[in-house]
């Protein structure tokens, strides 16, 4: 079950079933191009969460997963995407 919990003009939030949200904005700051942003965590049994951001201007990807303290983590990707070659089906 998909609950949106806040909606704006720039963008919003929902759970998606019990461990998943979503976050999706549209950003600008002074004269820098404006940026798409995708935020989505997840938690994890036992506590902590998984954490996926990704700007869809820059191509910037990163993961984290969070300590269920919520005070610190681990980054374990970062990443631009327009960078990664991908191979094409033949």
């Amino acid at each position: 079950m998909i609950r949106v919990t806040a909606v704006t003009d720039k963008g919003g939030v929902a759970k998606i079933g019990e461990h998943v949200t979503v976050s999706y904005a549209v950003a600008g700051v002074a004269d820098l191009p404006i940026a798409e942003l995708l935020y989505v965590w997840v938690s994890l049994p036992g506590g902590g969460q998984l954490d996926l951001f990704f700007n869809r201007e820059t191509g910037l990807f990163v993961a984290d997963k969070i300590n269920k303290s919520g005070s610190g983590g681990n980054e374990f990707v970062r990443v631009n995407v327009n960078d990664v070659n991908v191979p094409t089906a033949r």
